[in-house]
């Protein structure tokens, strides 16, 4: 199945989830908001890689958690794909 997928689709694809994990997560936010009444505080966090080497941070370490799982299953499928032959163009 990846290899009838080129690069570019799915870069695409990846791009359309996220920016549909954006909306979903701003509109739960936004219902939650008028239940809860205005809190103030915002929970962020974010994990990035130069090179091979990982770094992160956040404000919440459940958040900082997950993102850092979620950095490294994809970390994981990337060079499960590379081993596999998938090449940059």
């Amino acid at each position: 199945m990846v290899k009838e997928m080129s690069l570019v689709s799915i870069g695409i694809a990846v791009i359309v989830i996220g920016f549909a994990l954006v909306v979903i997560g701003t509109l739960l936010h936004a219902g939650s908001q008028q239940k809860a009444g205005k809190d103030g505080s915002a929970k962020f966090s974010f994990v990035g890689f130069i090179g091979p080497f990982p770094f992160g941070f956040g404000n919440d370490k459940q958040l900082l958690t997950i993102t850092v799982i979620v950095a490294i299953a994809f970390f994981l499928v990337m060079m499960f794909l590379f081993s596999r032959g998938l090449r940059w163009p």
